[in-house]
């Protein structure tokens, strides 16, 4: 079997799904050959690949590039240690870049592209603002719901699917996860947040609150008003006092 790495791009850690499975198959003994279509699109950190191909040789699996000769001899290993060790500062300029471009687009008052997509809205690159589509009025629809019934998240989902609407992702399955983050989320009353999260070596980590910044107008149609997102809060708060599991 020949194992064609084909992720998006490469990385600087080991924890990458494609990879995961790759490095499976290695140790099952699964595959012959594997082909990338260059070294450092197995990993841009030379550490890293070093290990890989050594788990390759291991199981004696041949890699293969498109575009450059394998050459594992001795000056070949160290050849491509060093093209690995200019992969990876490569890849640190870049994010480096991309993160200056997200300072940049924040301090002029607009949403960092390549955030997540907020339930209800489109993401306008150029105004750098979400713009309001048909899927905000399911959310108006579940708050007033909390605010008008009082009902649990269980409930809500179980009217969701009840109507067929289609959840954030894909399906007609809704989970209670997915609604209480998003009657949770402050971006529905008007305050849209940067800041939240930033990377701490190779890991996302949250941030105080004291780190977030605040972007002014960064919707251009709220669900709620504040007023009525605070109901919202005090009724999930209430919901969570009130259900079997915290009553134990």
């Amino acid at each position: 079997m020949v194992y064609r790495f084909s992720e998006t791009y490469s990385g600087l850690s080991l924890e990458r799904p494609k990879l995961d499975e790759l490095r499976e198959l290695v140790r099952n003994g699964d595959i012959d050959v594997v082909v990338v279509y260059c070294l450092d699109r197995l990993s841009r950190d030379p550490v890293h690949g070093v290990i890989l191909t050594q788990e390759l040789e291991k199981h004696h699996i041949t890699l293969e590039a498109v575009t450059e000769t394998v050459d594992s001899s001795e000056v070949g290993k160290l050849i491509n240690y060093i093209r690995g060790f200019a992969a990876k500062l490569e890849a640190e300029k870049i994010r480096e870049r991309t993160m200056r471009g997200k300072r940049e687009r924040i301090k002029s008052g607009k949403l960092p592209a390549g955030r997540g997509i907020l339930y209800g809205y489109d993401y306008d690159r150029e105004l750098g603002i979400n713009v309001a589509n048909n899927d905000l009025e399911t959310v108006k629809m579940i708050g007033q719901w909390l605010i008008q019934e009082g009902i649990f998240l269980n409930e809500a989902c179980r009217r969701l699917m009840e109507k067929d609407i289609p959840a954030p992702k894909g399906g007609h399955r809704w989970s209670r996860g997915t609604v209480g983050r998003i009657m949770r989320n402050t971006a529905y009353a008007g305050k849209s947040y940067a800041g939240k999260t930033r990377m701490e070596g190779k890991k996302r980590v949250s941030c105080s609150e004291a780190d977030h910044i605040l972007i002014p107008d960064a919707v251009d149609c709220t669900a709620f008003t504040w007023e009525e997102w605070e109901l919202i809060q005090r009724q999930l708060d209430r919901n969570r006092e009130l259900s079997p599991r915290n009553q134990k």
